[in-house]
């Protein structure tokens, strides 16, 4: 049972299988290069839950994962970056 929020998404068996890898660059990025917190499950099945303390956060990483799927590494990695700075641009407006 996953409580406290977050968001469930549906991508294709093969996303879910390079998202289980050790090295998934998709993830790699997310955690390690943009420094956003979150929680992640990953299902077989092909279902996501992802939550993070902020709903923008949890729709960056989410469409992130989806995107990566026909992106190379490079190319998803300028992505994440991409990503960071304009919702951390957004919310700093907001704010």
């Amino acid at each position: 049972e996953l409580k406290g929020g977050g968001s469930c998404s549906q991508v294709s068996l093969g996303l879910a299988r390079e998202l289980l890898k050790p090295d998934c660059v998709v993830l790699d990025a997310l955690g390690n290069v943009s420094k956003i917190p979150f929680e992640i499950c990953i299902g077989v099945n092909g279902i996501l839950w992802v939550h993070s303390n902020r709903a923008e956060y949890t729709i960056l990483i989410l469409n992130a994962i989806k995107n990566s799927e026909v992106m190379t590494e490079s190319q998803v990695r300028g992505m994440v970056k991409a990503l960071v700075k304009t919702v951390q641009l957004m919310i700093e407006n907001e704010e």
